[in-house]
């Protein structure tokens, strides 16, 4: 098997993935749509009652919805709070379902508003940070594969170069192919843990005031930023037969590599920052009712990916150079492990949608106050800029797969508080956001949520909000680009397939804020 060192072909594949090694490593496609993203509720006050602030004063992160609302901040304040995350996601891989978790703690918001006093009407202007959403994904995959296997992607993909020098792929038969293929594809057995943690946010200054009697107006600018860690771990390993002997155990003279196992991890940090502005309008003369509206414009990222790539690979019973089976500590037969790695960087921008949010909000009821509203996101208006000259080609495509399979979408969120209480307000609410992806079946994302704000004496109040979230979607694992032609369509013409697994997700959100007015 190492009986000879394939200068002309390590040359070759230097070459090859030295150029396509820095824009194969992301799906920038869906990178950018979590950019895109904002899940409901920045503080306590507002996931409780599902973000429908639109037309309505809720918690601090309000402004993030219709800076206008801020014009009814009744007194200065500051703010800040805590959340808690967990994600449960069941997962169903070739037939097989398996369970992972993950939690996080982090900061949902940090902040200050200021009541200027004023003659008449009423100006405020405030800053600080809240978090607009986070990116907690975790599941696992056991399953044996037929099919596929994950080397198949190394045949194409960034990390060819250090796949071919651990011999998960090999210039056999006069072309590159899995070690696996070598003698005849017999299936694999798979393990896999990905998880994905990290969150974003904006950091803002906002202005609100009366402009004029019951029509309120407000400002604000704000730097959003995002950090975001993927991690995964995938190994294949021979299947055994029915004897209980591995497959992939082959002799010279059976024509197969003695394969036992190939361990893949890759760790990629996502990093961005961005810029945008939101202008928002207030209206609260109707006798019952107030009506909101806000736009804000579209958010233009900067964005920095690190990546390391680290493949390992172990082979049963070789024979070394003077003969003698190579054994491990127990004195059995064990293959060598080779390994190598990758780590690199790069950068490109992103351009996110607009938003336009429409909002109502009851007043003057007896016992309760209602709000509810909606948001129009145009997320095929996604576009990626500024790749290197090289990856040219990779941008147009990306922003050509954003183009036909992103959706524009209603999202619609309503709340509900209970002004029975003086001290004591319960409050209930729900978000509907739309699936923005048109191949993804059943993609759509509920949230329920209630909570309660806690007047603790004239200067300070407490404020509890847990959210539930729950849906459907589809994860992709890998993928066998239709260059290898390894799969072909039912016309017989090669074509990209994608491994995927089905994810049921639960999503429990736990947040906790404190205000204290001066």
């Amino acid at each position: 098997m190492f009986n000879h060192f394939r200068i002309y072909s390590a040359s070759l594949l230097v070459l090859t993935f030295f150029f396509g090694a820095v824009t194969a490593s992301a799906q920038y496609s869906f990178d950018a749509l979590r950019l895109a993203t904002q899940v409901p509720g920045q503080d306590a006050h507002s996931v409780a009652l599902g973000s429908s602030s639109a037309a309505q004063l809720q918690g601090f992160g309000s402004y993030i919805v219709n800076p206008a609302v801020a014009g009814r901040i009744p007194s200065s304040y500051f703010t800040a709070g805590i959340g808690m995350r967990e994600v449960n996601q069941e997962s169903v891989y070739i037939g097989q379902s398996t369970e992972f978790d993950d939690d996080q703690t982090g900061l949902t918001h940090v902040g200050f508003a200021y009541r200027v006093p004023t003659e008449v009407g009423s100006l405020v202007i405030g800053g600080g940070y809240a978090q607009t959403a986070d990116y907690n994904t975790a599941f696992n995959v056991n399953a044996h594969n037929d099919f596929t296997s994950r080397t198949y992607q190394f045949l194409t993909d960034y990390t060819g170069d250090i796949a071919f020098n651990t011999f998960a792929i090999d210039d056999i038969h006069n072309e590159l192919e899995s070690v696996f293929e070598y003698g005849g594809f017999m299936g694999v057995d798979q393990y896999a843990e990905r998880t994905r943690r990290g969150q974003s946010g904006e950091y803002s200054l906002f202005l609100a005031t009366e402009f004029q009697e019951d029509l309120f107006v407000g400002l604000s600018v704000s730097v959003p930023v995002s950090n975001t860690v993927t991690q995964e771990i995938f190994i294949e390993e021979s299947p055994l037969d029915p004897s209980g002997q591995p497959v992939y155990t082959g002799e010279e003279n059976t024509g197969t590599y003695n394969i036992d196992q190939v361990l893949f991890e890759e760790k990629l940090r996502v990093d961005a920052i961005g810029l945008n502005a939101r202008a928002g309008l207030l209206y609260t003369g109707l006798p019952m009712l107030n009506l909101g509206a806000s736009y804000t414009t579209g958010t233009r990222w900067n964005v920095e990916e690190t990546f390391d790539a680290f493949i390992q690979t172990r082979f049963f019973d070789v024979v070394t150079l003077d003969g003698d089976v190579q054994t491990d500590g127990d004195g059995e037969p064990f293959g060598p492990q080779l390994q190598d790695e990758l780590q690199g960087e790069y950068s490109y921008s992103v351009t996110t949608p607009s938003r336009l949010q429409l909002g109502a909000s009851t007043k003057n009821l007896p016992l309760v106050r209602l709000s509810a509203s909606a948001e129009r996101i145009n997320y095929s208006s996604i576009s990626l800029s500024d790749f290197d000259a090289a990856d040219r080609e990779t941008q147009i495509s990306e922003n050509n797969f954003i183009n036909e399979n992103f959706r524009d979408v209603w999202n619609f969120r309503a709340g509900a508080a209970i002004t029975l209480f003086e001290s004591f307000e319960p409050r209930f609410g729900w978000a509907l956001m739309s699936n923005p992806v048109d191949y993804i079946e059943d993609n759509d994302r509920q949230f329920l949520s209630a909570g309660i704000g806690i007047g603790l004496n004239q200067a300070m109040s407490l404020d509890i909000g847990l959210q539930y979230g729950l849906w459907n979607t589809t994860e992709d694992l890998y993928y066998v680009d239709a260059a290898t032609g390894i799969i072909v369509g039912d016309d017989g013409a090669p074509v990209t397939f994608y491994e995927t697994a089905q994810q049921d997700v639960e999503r429990f959100h736990a947040t906790f804020g404190v205000q204290i007015r001066f």
